[in-house]
């Protein structure tokens, strides 16, 4: 009887041992998938298909707008650039809306095209998160973007700002903008009792820091991340003419700190979440992996802004390709 006892304790053991090299070949083979699922294909997939060829939400927009093309990437690059894309010198916040007849229809094709709404992280580990540089209005929705999602369960290693020298626009960039106070919507929550008492920033990286800065951080954040801040260099364009560091300067800027390889979550904000996606996965060697997320929408709706970032991304991912 003893010996039957015996018997059926190794039974069970055995069972319990089975299952639990089971189990952790199970999770070993979720992490093998997470790596190679869909969370890391590039955000143009949306419009575009593997030859280049248009989706059927791009070749809608292209047709409201008459935009005219061959079906070829090559074709829709050109024509973009001409129609869509804003003059040289002049930012985007400078550019005046467009009128265009069905709005509604309009914004349905750039949702359809990944152009609208909240994109959010598919996996919950990462080594790096980069957030990316802009106006002081979205980089406080993208830091605090960030910071929320760490609160909803999303772990990093290591948050990389990527700003650079760009100087302070002082009629966007205000006061109040840049030190959260007298604001109809603030995203990003503050320190109790925070002041500033020192010189209002002259650059977009010391806009950067401050915004940081006011942030109240989770509790077990600042013991767990590792900061590191990039600062891109203004530069000559081909008239001699300094002007301001682009998105790439900024990725290229910290590659040349030589991070480890590993795993990136960038942080922006729509319309951009694509544009900025195919900047990443041109100039970040091929294996980095790479997922581009963003809160939902800039503040307000300008459709010039929209079709001139449309068109970056369209030439930024005829680039991608070429390196591939």
């Amino acid at each position: 009887m003893t010996r039957f006892k015996n018997r059926k304790a190794i039974r069970r053991k055995n069972i319990l041992g089975f299952a639990l090299i089971l189990g952790i070949f199970y999770a070993g083979y979720s992490i093998i998938l997470s790596c190679n699922n869909t969370n890391w294909q590039p955000k143009a997939d949306l419009i575009l298909d593997q030859d280049g060829s248009p989706k059927p939400c791009l070749v809608d927009l292209l047709s409201t707008f008459n935009i005219k093309h061959n079906g070829t990437l090559d074709d829709i690059v050109a024509h973009t650039q001409v129609s869509w894309l804003r003059k040289p010198g002049q930012e985007r916040w400078d550019m005046q809306d467009m009128s265009v007849e069905n709005l509604a229809g309009v914004n349905d094709q750039l949702r359809a095209c990944g152009c609208i709404g909240e994109i959010k992280p598919a996996l919950k580990q990462y080594d790096y998160v980069l957030v990316m540089g802009a106006l002081a209005s979205r980089m406080r929705t993208r830091i605090a973007y960030a910071l929320q999602l760490w609160q909803s369960g999303v772990r990093f290693k290591k948050m990389i700002f990527l700003g650079g020298e760009r100087p302070r626009n002082t009629d966007l960039e205000t006061e109040d903008q840049i030190l959260g106070t007298n604001l109809n919507y603030n995203p990003l929550v503050k320190k109790q009792n925070w002041q500033f008492d020192g010189e209002l920033p002259k650059t977009e990286f010391e806009i950067m820091q401050i915004l940081f800065d006011q942030a109240e951080l989770p509790a077990d954040f600042s013991q767990n991340v590792e900061l590191v801040w990039v600062n891109a260099p203004m530069k000559l364009n081909n008239q001699g003419q300094l002007v301001r560091p682009t998105t790439g300067d900024t990725v290229n800027a910290w590659l040349e700190l030589k991070p480890e390889l590993g795993t990136c979550l960038v942080v922006t904000n729509n319309p951009y979440v694509g544009y900025q996606d195919s900047v990443a996965r041109t100039l970040l060697p091929a294996n980095f992996k790479v997922e581009t997320v963003g809160h939902k929408d800039a503040d307000e709706f300008n459709l010039a802004v929209y079709l001139d970032n449309l068109a970056r991304w369209l030439h930024q991912e005829k680039q991608r390709r070429l390196k591939i």
